[in-house]
């Protein structure tokens, strides 16, 4: 009897000595290091690790942003607008109806100097603004949406050509659809 115990002693002594599996240990190394890099990310967040250092930050500990505005007088700061711009024409349409558009735009600038530039670039904007009228169909300009659409799309239009100077927004004076 003391040699069964023995032997059987012997053969559950090697089952209880058996080493974690490679899948067990990749599940606990991965769920360590999950719980580790969690830790970290609390850690940064709570102790303000996003805050720059060295040459980037400015005096304050803030990061000066890539693009510096440039200076501009006090005297040159202002809301102003443009002369009203009115334009008339066809709008593209697939019967043989004619419909045209009337409209009476004016240009905003927050810079005084703005204006008198864009003053001299005036007829490159009514090309700008035709091109893209003549394309448009009475379906385009229906409802606030369209308003909206052809506004945005204006004043992309207007700010290529007129850069470097820059309209902050186009406000409608007239706008009306008739149809001939």
């Amino acid at each position: 009897m003391a040699e069964e115990e023995a032997i059987e002693d012997d053969l559950t002594e090697g089952l209880e000595k058996k080493k974690l599996s490679g899948k067990k240990m990749i599940i606990f190394g991965g769920g360590g290091l999950v719980l580790i890099i969690i830790i970290v990310v609390v850690v940064m967040m709570f102790m303000g690790g996003d805050e720059p250092e060295g040459e980037d930050a400015g005096e304050d500990g803030t990061e000066e942003s890539a693009v510096v505005e440039e200076e501009v007088p006090e005297e040159d700061k202002a809301l102003v607008y443009s002369d009203e711009i009115e334009l008339t024409t066809d709008l593209n349409t697939s019967g043989g109806r004619q419909v045209l558009l009337n409209v009476q735009v004016q240009l905003e600038f927050d810079r005084i100097s703005f204006r008198d530039e864009v003053a001299l670039k005036i007829p490159a904007v009514r090309d700008q603004f035709l091109i893209f009228m003549r394309e448009l169909r009475p379906e385009d300009t229906e409802g606030s949406a369209g308003m909206i659409r052809l506004k945005e799309e204006l004043l992309m239009r207007v700010n290529q050509a007129v850069a470097p100077a820059v309209v902050k927004d186009i406000h409608f004076q007239k706008f009306y659809v008739s149809e001939r």
